[in-house]
Parts: C-alpha cells; structure tokens; sequence
C-alpha cells in the first residue's frame, strides 16, 4: 500500500518500521531527527498535540502562517531568512507537514503549494516531517490524489 501510493524512493531496499499508531511513528522520527535547540518549523497554528511531542525535545520552533492551502511559501522562506540573519544557532532542521485535512485548520495543499514548499526545503536543506493520517478519509467520490513529497522529488532532475 505503501508503495502504491507514495511512491518513496528505493522502497523495496527499505526497512520497515512498523509503531503502534500515527503519533508513536512521528514522536520517534522526531527522536530521530532534533537535538535539543534544534529549530523545526510548524505551521501556524499548529496540531496541539505535535506541540506537545516537541516538548520534551526543547527545539527552538518557527511559526509560519498559514492560508487555505496550508502553509505559505513567502512566509515560509522569509521565516527561514531571518533565522539565519539573526545569528541563530542554526537553521531549521526539519519541517513538520499535514498536507491533507491539516488539523486544526482543515486545509489540503495543492499540488503547486507542495511543490513550492519542496523547492523551499531544497534550498534550506530541510527535511520534511510529512504527517498524513487523513488521506484516506476524503469524501469525493475518489480520492483526490496530490503528489508526495517522494514523487516530486523522484520527478525532478
């Protein structure tokens, strides 16, 4: 299933890590991923409960604000800016992704929109935290399937 919809790259070399739910699989690739003071950028605002998984880990957050795709790409890029003009102790790591159904905001992201934020994280080298548990509860008549982050990535040259 995986792989039919996602489409990541060298899947079948993969290992296979299976958690007991969605947000045991984020907190560990969040474990993975940030070192205390580490800056991870969310959206604004932002799943309470992801605030709360970040907690322990003490990271530095950057807000971005948000629209009726999601997160802004313009806001998104000056944000990263001026966390590296501000002498900060590092630019932002990761960046945490609900492209489907965002919860609270109930936004789904264009295929456009995450192919400007892909291009962003590119450019700032950050690694996307892509949280998606509400892909399959759309209710169209078939699911309205948008491009992962795998899929642009296996598409550009």
């Amino acid at each position: 299933m995986v792989e039919q919809w996602h489409s990541p790259p060298r899947w079948a070399e993969s290992d296979l890590l299976v958690t007991v739910g969605n947000q045991d699989g984020v907190s560990k690739a969040l474990d993975m991923l940030l070192d205390p003071e580490d800056f991870i950028v969310v959206p604004d605002p932002c799943y309470s409960d992801f605030l709360c998984m970040l907690t322990a880990l003490a990271p530095q957050i950057v807000a971005v604000g948000v629209d009726d795709e999601g997160i802004r790409p313009d806001i998104l890029k000056s944000s990263l800016e001026k966390a590296i003009s501000s002498g900060s102790t590092g630019i932002p790591k990761a960046l945490y992704l609900v492209p489907n159904s965002c919860n609270p905001t109930g936004t789904n992201m264009s295929e456009e929109r995450r192919q400007e934020i892909y291009a962003i994280a590119q450019q700032y080298d950050l690694i996307i935290l892509e949280d998606d548990p509400y892909f399959f509860l759309q209710f169209n008549e078939k699911l309205t399937i948008n491009e992962n982050v795998f899929k642009i990535s296996n598409n550009r040259s």
